[in-house]
């Protein structure tokens, strides 16, 4: 036997166990790291669900991967667990083949009907228009991901339209806006500003409205106790209390401002701003100051005061304005004249205003 044993060993057919091991070694495949497999996941955008969590893994491709599987760490909405799975023959260098990822599934992924069914179960019965147009703006500070809640008139219904801030948006849509019809209840009566406007702007525009003076009268006409136009039972202006217009401060523009009794409210601001309303009589400054200095006729006064005296008295011989108002330059016996016309008149505001040279008497 030993005979027989010192020829197999001579022919090379038995190998010590240190060869075996050795030779073991180089049929099994090679060892893959966990943190190649965590830095290229690390490389995936973030998700809004788990489904997309999963979805994003079966990107990941690595020699001896077959598979990465995420589930929702314990307690957490955002964090998910991420097991390994190697292709057969490979392994892995550590024992735990499990992994975790932080905020995996971003909260700035919102729900459009989770916030729309909270806002929805908020106060529902309001006094005015007014009221819950600025309750549900207010209720914009609940929610971290939403910038804005504006409630609307339509013609049918009431509207809300959230939008997002800018690094939200909403999972079905992709974008930061969402409208939905909510039912709410307003007890008082409320007119749309809006239409309102538009039939006003229609009716000014029946009549070449020439002067101030002509919107005045047309607006008693519209708003007066006893109306000569007739409004559309919709606006509710028999409701008004109290009215005034103003000329604006651009020519042609008047400012308009509607209080209804108790009950009766526009649905927005009740100060309307009007544009090209009338046509106002235009007055030019060196029209003006050339029959102021007509009537002066040279005449120097001791102090400004009594220079602003006279102007008081040379307004009245002038059509179209209202007032001047006198101001010394100074170190010099020079004045500023600015001129103030009357609601009917219109004068440029950049170019209302000429000097008086010489016209005080020792002013420095």
């Amino acid at each position: 036997m030993k005979k027989l044993l010192g020829l197999l060993a001579t022919s090379g057919l038995v190998t010590s166990g240190l060869n075996f091991v050795t030779a073991c070694e180089q049929v099994t495949a090679s060892a893959i790291t966990k943190n190649t497999i965590v830095t290229a996941v690390k490389e995936l955008q973030k998700s809004k669900n788990l489904a997309e969590v999963n979805s994003r893994l079966k990107s990941v491709k690595l020699t001896g991967l077959e598979d990465l599987t995420a589930v929702l760490k314990e307690g957490s909405l955002t964090d998910v667990v991420v097991t390994i799975s190697l292709v057969e023959g490979y392994t892995l260098d550590e024992e735990d083949k499990t992994f975790e990822i932080k905020d995996a599934i971003t909260n700035y992924f919102v729900d459009s009907q989770s916030l729309e069914n909270a806002i929805k179960t908020s106060l529902t019965t309001f006094a005015s228009f007014n009221e819950a147009r600025n309750y549900f703006a207010d209720l914009k500070s609940n929610f971290d991901s939403v910038k804005s809640i504006i409630l609307n008139n339509k013609a049918d219904d009431y509207e809300i339209v959230i939008t997002l801030n800018n690094e939200y948006q909403f999972i079905e849509t992709g974008i930061i806006t969402h409208r939905f019809v909510i039912e709410i209840e307003i007890q008082s009566v409320t007119i749309r500003a809006s239409e309102f406007r538009a039939w006003l702007e229609e009716e000014f525009e029946k009549d070449a409205l020439t002067g101030f003076f002509g919107v005045t009268l047309m607006l008693t006409e519209i708003l007066g106790t006893e109306p000569m136009i007739q409004s559309p039972d919709q606006f509710h202006l028999d409701k008004v209390i109290d009215w005034d217009v103003k000329v604006g401060s651009a020519a042609g523009m008047i400012t308009l401002t509607i209080d209804f009794e108790q009950g009766y409210m526009f649905d927005g601001n009740n100060i309307f701003i009007m544009f090209n309303v009338y046509s106002p009589i235009t007055l030019e400054t060196d029209d003006v100051e050339i029959v102021v200095l007509e009537i002066l006729a040279q005449e120097k006064f001791a102090s400004i005061d009594l220079l602003q005296e006279k102007l008081n008295e040379v307004k009245s011989l002038i059509v179209g304005v209202f007032g001047f108002f006198a101001e010394a330059e100074m170190g010099t016996n020079n004045a500023k004249i600015v001129i103030d016309v009357d609601e009917n008149y219109w004068i440029s505001p950049d170019f209302n205003s000429f000097e008086l040279v010489d016209i005080l008497i020792n002013s420095n």
